[in-house]
């Protein structure tokens, strides 16, 4: 569409790239210096510190790319400090609340309180860096944006690594790694955006109650979202055992590699549809919905292909232990395929704010999704887990393409039938 959006494009694409290949490495070097059961307890710890960003930060993080185009440079800044009081507060609330619940929670974790401490702790540092990189994505930053991730991608392996190695730590050592990096991005977030003028010492009454009521609009769509794509790592490891979750967690991580591409491709493409799709004529929508339909084509040719080719490579990579990884390979492979084309409709459920209708159609897609594949590990065992995370995918994708254009209709049916046409005026 134009030069500077491929030129993002190509930045954030190859960031994502190296951030995939990082782990890729990893892969020889983890599955033979941790046992699958290991793997698995990380995991679950991995799994824990996603849902507790959302509850540490409510998501608001998410309102900063959408209104950085709306507000005057100075309100950004208030927002952005809002958007820490938020996280301090909630934070607060959720060491309380699981203080208060622990004799109930205890029954259920085989964590003690003090890694759950951890885990919170930890994800109130992603929230921090995640709210860092918004900023960069809005202002079209690409470059720093790359930057950080990359370093991010490299540290926590690489002090995972050095603890599991030489401390002997096995999978305290992965988390340990994890929450030093953590430190180091939080760091790193405070300064710039104190650098750039983004962090103040004060905020207005209606940033904070307008990020909180954006947030908590969100939530079910967040929650949803998270149990479609991490929920199955939980239901594995409590139905088959933490080395089963190992091996699930391994094949997951290997074709996530497709994932990687495809936020990179539409953290480019969102900021440029927020900001042009308000002043689209009819051709100009004909245009964006026929590009969006090849890059459907190329998406899910693309996942196949890359399904049907990494498992030879596993066989290679992993540890003799988690070989039965490879067989998950393709249909997860196309479950982030799916999932790809999902990140393309729902860009126009947030550009029209219609968050509780995406919120609605999320949670159901999850509870949906959830108890296909707990039916399909009953009847299938491991593989049923890559069956549901596939359907689930697919489901979530249809429902907000539907989702989209009842809220921001867009040419899709003229866009097939108009095919090696040019577009007309409506």
């Amino acid at each position: 569409m134009k030069r500077s959006l491929l030129g993002s494009a190509a930045t954030y694409t190859t960031a994502n790239v190296l951030s995939s290949l990082v782990p890729v490495l990893m892969i020889p070097i983890m599955t033979r210096i941790l046992s699958p059961s290991d793997y698995g307890i990380v995991a679950v710890f991995n799994s824990a510190v996603a849902y507790l960003v959302v509850a540490v930060g409510l998501g608001v993080q998410s309102t900063i790319p959408i209104q950085f185009y709306r507000l005057a440079r100075e309100e950004v800044a208030q927002l952005i400090t809002a958007c820490f009081l938020i996280l301090a507060m909630s934070f607060l609330v959720v060491n309380l609340a699981t203080v208060a619940l622990w004799p109930l929670v205890s029954r259920y974790s085989s964590f003690s309180i003090g890694w759950v401490f951890m885990a919170s702790a930890v994800a109130a540092m992603q929230f921090v860096g995640a709210l860092r990189m918004s900023v960069l994505q809005a202002e079209k930053r690409s470059f720093d944006y790359a930057c950080l991730q990359v370093f991010q991608s490299i540290a926590v392996p690489a002090f995972s690594i050095a603890l599991i190695v030489f401390a002997d730590m096995a999978w305290r050592g992965r988390i340990l790694g994890a929450v030093i990096t953590g430190v180091m991005m939080t760091i790193v977030a405070f300064v710039g955006l104190r650098r750039d003028g983004l962090l103040v010492g004060h905020t207005r009454k209606h940033h904070v109650t307008g990020a909180v009521r954006y947030g908590i609009t969100l939530l079910p769509h967040v929650l949803g979202g998270l149990t479609i794509a991490l929920g199955d790592q939980l239901l594995v490891a409590m139905v088959l055992g933490a080395s089963a979750a190992g091996m699930f967690s391994v094949a997951l991580s290997a074709a996530s590699a497709i994932q990687l591409v495809t936020i990179a491709l539409n953290r480019a493409w969102a900021p440029w549809l927020y900001e042009n799709l308000p002043a689209m004529e009819y051709p100009d929508k004909l245009r964006v919905v026929r590009f969006t339909y090849t890059y459907f084509v190329v998406l899910a040719l693309g996942a196949s292909c890359f399904g049907v080719l990494l498992p030879y490579a596993l066989k290679v990579l992993v540890g003799q232990a988690f070989l039965p990884s490879a067989s998950l390979v393709l249909i997860l492979s196309v479950g982030f395929g799916f999932g790809g084309m999902y990140f393309a409709v729902t860009n126009y459920v947030f550009h029209v704010g219609a968050t509780a209708r995406l919120a609605a159609v999320t949670a159901s897609s999850a509870v949906i999704g959830a108890i296909l594949t707990y039916a399909l590990l009953k009847r299938f065992g491991l593989a049923g887990a890559g069956y549901g995370f596939a359907l689930s995918q697919m489901i979530l994708f249809v429902n907000t393409w539907r989702l989209a254009q009842k809220v921001c209709p867009m040419p899709w049916a003229a866009a097939l039938r108009s095919i090696g046409k040019p577009p007309k005026e409506a």
